[in-house]
């Protein structure tokens, strides 16, 4: 008997010991997932995000794959196998892109499996720790909002009324970048306050929207700009929004739009010239099109150095379109796999009303990847702000859904 208590007080304590490792791996994981969404908009460069993102949430959830494994039926939902076909797929296509085998064949799994472990972990934040994933999106509202004012008011303390291009601080130093993750802010504020039924929180989001907006239109990013608005207008009326004031909106884009190209006037030079019309775009479309003829189907096969000439003198390290790109990577099956894997993120929308502004906010970064898009199979970056950052929140949402799990 006293042998059979000893290997008892044994397998006790070490289930104690698995327990408290468990336990401390998952606040590990849960610091790393707050911190890496709050650093896109915080950090001071891109290389400290992917530092933050392998040290504080790929480390601590790859040491909890028995967790994962034995959970995992819990935590799936149609859009995170989605993402895992497509991802898959697209990092097979290395196989035929005659890069030597050795030299990047694990990066771009390696992008599968992160991509993977950010959506399974979002959902489990959304299991085990609810307030803080609904409180998430409101804190990112908040963070982008300060970081918007700061850098609007660096911007006039510095530039006055010149109005050159508006850049970001840190991470976002780049105008582009600002813009889109500003913008998706933004819409997610404006969702926020039409949904708001408290008049101070009401006039919060307002506020956050309006100085997210400022800061998107001070770049003078015309994408982001045009994928703003028609978001707004998209939004408005799909859930609901009296039509009056719809026409008020579309009143006030048109009467905005008039101002930007009377203080901007350059702005309109090259919509009739070729080469000028969406800042290269049309060129840089035609030549990836007319390189990608001969791999329709299955696409050149992903690599790692993306960079391709149009001109002698013109070099682009993307397509500038998340489809366009695709195709030349995955070919038209890696399209209608992207369009199956967007088409499941937005099944259900009607019926998420708390999740609208990260609809919002993906429907955005969507129209944002028709002019600056590229491939969705990367490391941490700006891609992410608008498409994996959302979709995360909205596989979570999902499956909480299918669980019939309420707020």
């Amino acid at each position: 008997m006293s042998s059979d208590n000893s290997v008892q007080m044994n397998l006790d304590s070490a289930g104690n010991m698995v327990r408290t490792l468990t336990k401390g791996l998952s606040i590990w994981v849960l610091v790393g997932w707050a911190l890496f969404l709050f650093g896109f908009f915080i950090l001071p460069k891109q290389n400290a995000l992917k530092i933050e993102f392998y040290l504080l949430l790929v480390l601590p959830s790859l040491l909890l794959i028995p967790h994962w494994v034995k959970y995992y039926k819990k935590y799936r939902s149609p859009l995170l196998t989605m993402s895992l076909i497509f991802t898959g797929y697209m990092a097979t296509t290395f196989f035929w892109s005659g890069v030597p085998l050795a030299d990047w064949f694990f990066f771009f799994y390696k992008q599968v499996v992160f991509i993977f472990l950010w959506l399974l972990v979002t959902t489990w934040v959304s299991h085990h720790y609810p307030r803080l994933y609904f409180q998430t999106p409101i804190a990112l509202v908040v963070i982008g909002s300060v970081v918007s004012v700061i850098t609007v008011a660096s911007y006039f303390y510095n530039h006055g009324w010149s109005f050159p291009r508006l850049t970001g601080l840190g991470i976002l130093e780049n105008s582009l970048v600002f813009a889109q993750a500003m913008g998706g802010v933004a819409l997610a504020s404006y969702v926020f306050c039409l949904q708001e039924e408290n008049r101070s929180k009401a006039f919060f989001y307002a506020v956050a929207a309006f100085c997210c907006g400022t800061g998107v239109l001070l770049t003078q990013s015309r994408g982001p700009v045009a994928a703003m608005i028609l978001t707004i207008l998209i939004v408005s009326v799909l859930i609901g929004m009296d039509k009056k004031r719809v026409i008020l909106l579309l009143f006030v884009g048109v009467i905005a739009a008039i101002s930007v190209v009377g203080v901007f006037p350059d702005s309109l030079d090259g919509l009739v010239r070729e080469g000028k019309f969406l800042s290269y775009r049309d060129l840089i479309w035609k030549k990836v099109l007319e390189n990608s003829a001969d791999h329709l189907w299955f696409g050149q096969g992903v690599v790692r150095f993306t960079d391709f000439d149009v001109t002698d003198r013109l070099s682009f390290q993307h397509s500038h379109n998340v489809f366009i790109d695709t195709i030349r990577f995955g070919g038209i099956v890696g399209v209608v796999l992207l369009l199956a894997h967007m088409g499941l993120a937005f099944k259900g929308w009607k019926n998420a009303q708390q999740h609208y502004p990260l609809y919002a906010w993906l429907l955005f970064g969507c129209l944002c990847m028709l002019t600056n898009g590229k491939f969705l199979l990367v490391r941490p970056d700006w891609i992410w702000l608008c498409y994996w950052l959302p979709i995360g929140f909205i596989c979570a949402a999902q499956n909480r859904a299918e669980l019939g799990i309420d707020r």
